[in-house]
């Protein structure tokens, strides 16, 4: 059954977040989850439907007043920015034209800018055009507080009174109560993995020990293989001398297999 435009407005709206990466794939199954879950409960989409007419949520992304107001705000600290000027210069006409995109469902973020930095570290920075950030606020504006209910206390990225002075002082009272953490966004090591070794990752292995269920593992989706014989990989002895360890695993892409074995 096709779903009513107010829900396929709403659902363009969180496949636009995602696509602009304001919103990382575990935020956008979030929302989609609850979209569907709002949906089971009132029962039709047509009341789900009378529901966003009566929010106006869409509106209050696509509008011209609204894409008007927030391009102000996204022009703090960008005043010396092109494509910022190039902007402004015909503002009337650059969010008359974001406006017929949005409504329509034809607008595409543009190709993002990157820049090498070097301090304090090598990494690379990624920037969205001027035209991209002006949507960045309009959908902040409308669904910050909508996604702010899902998110955990420690979650710091673009929210009000999470600065990254706040994430650090969190950060120092975890390490005084806790000797190890288990890091689990894996795939933001990528790019600087890639730039150090010019080799991408297909599959993640781990070594867990026995007293240990896994449980964090488990719910990361890790795979359990098997265990391990005990014997390290520079003994010359076929008897165990080492502790048994459960081996997990994790692909990284559907086609792991194909390229290891080449």
């Amino acid at each position: 059954m096709r779903a009513s435009p107010g829900i396929e407005k709403l659902q363009f709206s969180f496949r636009l977040c995602r696509d602009l990466k304001y919103l990382d794939p575990g935020r956008h199954q979030f929302a989609v989850r609850s979209l569907n879950e709002t949906g089971r409960r009132v029962g039709t989409w047509r009341k789900v439907t009378e529901t966003m007419k009566e929010s106006n949520l869409f509106d209050g992304i696509a509008s011209f007043s609204a894409l008007l107001d927030v391009s102000s705000q996204a022009a703090k600290g960008k005043r010396s920015k092109r494509d910022m000027v190039e902007f402004h210069v015909n503002l009337e006409h650059e969010i008359l034209a974001l406006e017929c995109e949005l409504r329509s469902e034809a607008y595409r973020p543009g190709r993002y800018r990157r820049t090498e930095v070097f301090d304090p570290k090598h990494r690379t920075v990624s920037a969205a055009p001027f035209r991209d950030r002006v949507v960045h606020y309009a959908l902040h504006a409308v669904l910050g507080e909508i996604f702010e209910r899902g998110f955990i206390c420690d979650s710091y990225a673009n929210r009000k009174g999470k600065s990254t002075h706040c994430a650090v002082r969190r950060n120092l009272k975890f390490r005084e109560r806790f000797l190890c953490v288990l890091r689990c966004d894996i795939y933001r090591c990528f790019p600087a993995w890639c730039n150090c070794y010019r080799i991408r990752p297909v599959l993640l292995e781990t070594f867990l020990e026995r007293c240990f269920r896994g449980t964090c593992y488990r719910a990361s989706k890790w795979v359990h293989i098997g265990q391990t014989k005990g014997r390290g990989k520079c003994s010359a002895s076929t008897k165990p001398n080492l502790p048994t360890k459960d081996f997990w695993l994790y692909p990284l892409c559907r086609d792991f297999r194909h390229l290891l074995n080449s």
